[in-house]
């Protein structure tokens, strides 16, 4: 039998997704699976956030830390877990970035038969909170 293979694809401003996105890493691999945690890239406007924050500031050190996602991270998983903080009720804009550029796989069929989740976080009232 082939191993599960599981890339988690995560976007984080503050920190609570990305240590959800180390949860569901955790789960994965405590069953047997090869995991591959990745992050999107990191381009929304300063405006955007308060970068002022402390946990920021800490949450986004360690984010940066993590390898960029690539097509070739969804290729070679079984699963795909996607993460991201709630904004405005959507997903967030570096993460809708990532899945419309790696939209050729789609295209190709290569994500036929993968198994796929996703999880979010919010913090702000009318967020998604209610």
């Amino acid at each position: 039998m082939t191993a599960s293979r599981v890339t988690v694809v995560v976007d984080s401003r503050y920190g609570s997704t990305l240590a959800l996105a180390r949860a569901v890493t955790s789960g994965a691999a405590s069953e047997g699976a090869e995991v591959r945690l990745c992050r999107v890239a990191i381009d929304e406007p300063e405006f955007s956030v308060d970068s002022e924050r402390a946990d920021f500031i800490a949450a986004q050190a360690e984010f940066r830390e993590l390898p960029r996602a690539t097509a070739d991270d969804l290729d070679w998983a079984t699963g795909i877990v996607w993460g991201s903080p709630t904004r405005y009720g959507l997903m967030s804009t570096p993460l809708r970035a990532f899945i419309d550029e790696v939209a050729p796989l789609w295209r190709q069929g290569a994500l036929i038969g993968k198994v796929g989740a996703a999880f979010t976080s919010t913090g702000g009232m009318h967020s998604g909170n209610e």
